[in-house]
C-alpha cells in the first residue's frame, strides 16, 4: 500500500473486504478505503462505518449480470434513504436508460463489464473512440434533466 500512496493513489476499492479490519488497514496507510458491499452483505453496516468517505454498493450478485431495473431502482433509493455515507452503485449497469433511473439516488455509478464488452468488440484502432463516445453518453445520462409538469405549466 505504501507504493500505491507514493504513486499518487488516493484510495482503493476493496472488491472483497473480509471485514472492517481490512478496510481500517487501508485507511491506516493513508488511503481512502471504498469497500464493495454486496446486496446481501451481512456486515454492511460495519463495513460502511469503517469506510473512508464512501462505499461501493453492488446491485447484482456478480459483475455484468443484467439488472431488474425496477428492483435496482428501489434498492438504490432505499440505500440513499438509509446510507450513512455517499455511495457508488454498480454491477449490471449497461446503458443510459439504467443510468438515468439510478443516478438521482447515488453519488456515482460504475459501468464496468459493459465497457469491457464494448472495447473488446471494437477494432483496436477504434477503441479510444469507443471509450470516449460511451463515457460521454453515460456521463450525459447522469445529468438530471428538468421534467415538464403534467399540467404544462413549467417544470418541476
Amino acid at each position: 500500500m505504501r507504493c500505491s500512496r507514493e504513486a499518487g493513489v488516493d484510495g482503493l476499492v476493496l472488491a472483497g473486504p473480509r471485514g472492517p479490519e481490512e478496510v481500517e488497514r487501508v485507511a491506516a496507510a493513508d488511503l481512502s478505503a471504498v469497500p464493495l458491499i454486496g446486496p446481501s452483505a451481512a456486515d454492511a453496516g460495519r463495513l460502511e462505518a469503517a469506510a473512508g468517505h464512501m462505499t461501493y454498493r453492488g446491485l447484482a450478485a456478480r459483475t455484468g449480470e443484467r439488472l431488474d431495473l425496477a428492483e435496482a431502482r428501489r434498492a438504490v433509493a432505499a440505500l440513499a434513504a438509509t446510507a450513512g455515507k455517499p455511495f457508488l452503485a454498480g454491477f449490471g449497469i449497461r446503458d443510459e436508460h439504467e443510468i438515468r433511473a439510478l443516478a438521482p439516488h447515488a453519488a456515482g455509478l460504475v459501468v464496468g463489464s459493459r465497457l469491457l464488452e464494448l472495447l473488446g468488440a471494437a477494432e483496436p484502432r477504434d477503441r479510444l473512440d469507443t471509450l470516449r463516445a460511451n463515457v460521454r453518453r453515460w456521463k450525459d445520462a447522469t445529468r438530471l434533466r428538468e421534467r415538464k409538469r403534467e399540467d404544462g405549466c413549467g417544470s418541476t
